[in-house]
């Protein structure tokens, strides 16, 4: 009987140490996703402003290379959070704190 107790809460010591470590993996994915969100919108802004003052051929290519940059970024952020919540056992954590899947980055809109 005492066997059983101990296999019991083993398994129980494994099923929280799971939780912890998806939890604090997912929480680590959601924050880089909220940082890169931010990092892109910030360029986004910075590229428009400086759209409106006019800029050279040259400077206009880095920006966009830099706009491209942070949505690729971005992007895979997304993607890596994303994947984490839909798999076993992120999916489970996902669904019992009601975490939306983050939307991806397409042109000038997110895609659903």
């Amino acid at each position: 009987m005492a066997f059983i107790a101990v296999i019991v809460g083993l398994i129980i010591l494994a099923a929280i140490v799971v939780y912890v470590v998806s939890y604090n993996g997912i929480a680590g994915l959601r924050k880089q996703t909220e940082e890169a969100l931010a990092t892109m919108e910030s360029v986004r802004r910075a590229y428009e402003e400086k759209q409106a003052k006019g800029m050279t051929e040259e400077e206009k290519k880095k920006e966009d290379q830099d706009l491209e940059y942070a949505v690729r970024y971005f992007n895979g952020c997304a993607r890596s959070y994303n994947q984490r919540i839909e798999t076993f056992p992120g999916n489970l954590i996902a669904d019992m704190l009601h975490l939306p899947p983050a939307k991806l980055y397409a042109g000038n809109d997110f895609e659903q």
